[in-house]
């Protein structure tokens, strides 16, 4: 009922951050996509989707092939648009995950799932984001070209794939790595041709702006999110520490993601665990961008239901399984940024499972069935 009456308010309008996308459809279609990167020009365009100069408006610091896939947007009238994007990712969303789970019974827990509540909350691209890398977990070992080409659309949120060369070079994914910059490179000519060579220079002077707004943000959006960074950023208030304890814990889990994935344990757990890797790996997230979260719980289940679950997991796996919600909780309630153990804790569950896959597969008589699941439960 909260959600209905923030997707369909009485005047007609959500106060969203979807406002951002359609925001940047206008001024493209009107203004030229060079405009979207001009503060001014693009937050009056959202004050004037609102009627009011009092009305919140953000910036927009997507690169500039992502207007490919946000430029359509402000055709249709705001609240129609807002819950067509909504309908349309979190499809993609359910049918991504579908491919990591047999039956969807299994799948519902996942729709339900507290962060994709909050992704719908804010009208944000968090489906997506999660979509594409569902879909390139499940095709990475049968279909590396096209799993790279997921991979190489997640580029539209670049901070998404900080660790993702990374963690193909590291399993030997070269055709998938290969496909993947080759759709980073083709999307950006195609941005170039489409949108104009401006677009670029536009972009890049709007960094400044975004990086400052990261740094100086204030403690309410520090809360908003979900970083290493923001979290030290708020408990200390110094950008100094959060950047040092940003890097250090990005480290850690490339370390530990890398030495994995090295022993090859099978293509979805290396997107499983590349993705649990992700969070901890950028300081740029919010609550709301955890719903990537859902694929590497998804496998979890999904091994868990073809060997068994190891000592302890069935209790971990629920807990995260709602400790997203628990944290964005705590956070508005008492101030306590504890997103980031959320994210340790999915990484340290996947890694656990995949150290355990890597062990059977290296050994001499590959065991199946029952003997699998003995396996596995002493290697965890």
């Amino acid at each position: 009922m909260i959600l209905g009456a923030r997707l369909f308010p009485p005047e007609g309008l959500a106060l969203m951050d979807f406002q951002c996308f359609w925001a940047a459809s206008k001024v493209a279609l009107t203004d030229g996509p060079a405009r979207v990167y001009d503060i001014d020009v693009f937050r009056g365009t959202q004050r004037a989707l609102h009627g009011s100069e009092d009305a919140p408006s953000g910036i927009f610091s997507y690169p500039p092939y992502s207007l490919l896939l946000f430029l359509p947007l402000a055709l249709l009238p705001y609240t129609a648009s807002a819950v067509a994007w909504l309908v349309a990712t979190a499809a993609a969303y359910a049918l991504a995950l579908r491919t990591l789970l047999p039956g969807w019974a299994a799948v519902l827990p996942f729709l339900a799932f507290p962060t994709a509540f909050l992704n719908a909350w804010f009208g944000q691209n968090g489906f997506l984001s999660a979509a594409l890398l569902a879909a390139a977990t499940h095709l990475l070992a049968n279909r590396p070209v096209l799993a790279g080409i997921c991979l190489g659309c997640l580029a539209y949120k670049p901070q998404l794939g900080l660790v993702v060369p990374l963690a193909l070079a590291a399993a030997g994914r070269w055709r998938a790595f290969a496909a993947a910059t080759a759709t980073v490179l083709g999307l950006a000519a195609a941005a170039t041709a489409a949108l104009g060579a401006d677009v670029w220079p536009a972009f890049l002077a709007s960094l400044d702006a975004s990086s400052r707004w990261l740094e100086a943000g204030p403690r309410g959006v520090g809360l908003d999110m979900a970083s290493v960074f923001s979290a030290v950023r708020v408990a200390s208030g110094h950008v100094g520490w959060a950047y040092a304890a940003q890097g250090a814990v990005a480290a850690c889990a490339c370390v530990l993601m890398v030495a994995a994935l090295r022993r090859r344990p099978g293509g979805r757990a290396e997107g499983a665990l590349t993705v649990a890797a992700i969070p901890l790996a950028t300081p740029y997230l919010f609550h709301y961008d955890q719903v990537i979260l859902a694929v590497p719980l998804a496998w979890l289940l999904a091994e868990a239901r073809r060997t068994g679950f190891l000592p302890w997991e069935r209790a971990v796996f629920g807990a995260l399984l709602v400790s997203p919600a628990l944290a964005y909780l705590v956070a508005l309630v008492w101030e306590a940024p504890l997103a980031p153990i959320v994210s340790a804790g999915v990484f340290a569950a996947v890694l656990r499972r995949v150290h355990g896959l890597a062990a059977v597969a290296a050994s001499p008589a590959r065991p199946r069935g029952a003997s699998a699941r003995g396996a596995l439960a002493r290697q965890g």
